[in-house]
């Protein structure tokens, strides 16, 4: 069974308290919960890093450290365009890595799936979805979603 919010660093324990998971949800399924900078984010990732197989009980995949690397790589591009930190940044059960942002009426998310493929989505005001893919060798531009 995965690391419990108990065993969590006090930085991670603090995002995790202001999660949607209970106390008992395995670690760094979800550390980045709240805007506080990208250095948040960065410190979600190396948690995440951390993870083993199997990290949620119930058979989920840890992420490649190259699927975590891309996933910093992004970040740190979208940090220097000013965009605000993830809303959400956590490991799914498949072994990707999903941030997302949601301002207004606006949605956006970046699936990081492998270090060499990240999906992207952004769902706009009204309603509609568009879905594109990118390298996290070649980060997207501030407008790659506008």
């Amino acid at each position: 069974m995965g690391e419990t919010v108990n065993s969590l660093t006090p930085v991670d324990q603090w995002a995790y308290s202001r999660s949607a998971y209970p106390p008992d949800f395995p670690a760094a399924a979800v550390v980045a919960s709240e805007p506080q900078g990208w250095r948040r984010a960065d410190d979600a990732l190396r948690a995440i890093r951390l993870l083993g197989d199997d990290w949620d009980g119930n058979g989920a995949r840890a992420p490649l450290a190259g699927v975590v690397d891309a996933a910093i790589r992004i970040g740190r591009k979208l940090a220097s365009q000013r965009w605000p930190e993830p809303a959400s940044l956590s490991a799914s059960p498949s072994g990707s890595i999903v941030m997302s942002w949601q301002e207004h009426n606006q949605y956006h998310e970046i699936e990081v799936v492998s270090p060499t493929r990240a999906e992207w989505m952004s769902v706009g005001e009204s309603g509609a979805a568009i879905h594109g893919t990118l390298e996290p060798e070649r980060p997207p531009t501030i407008a790659f979603w506008h």
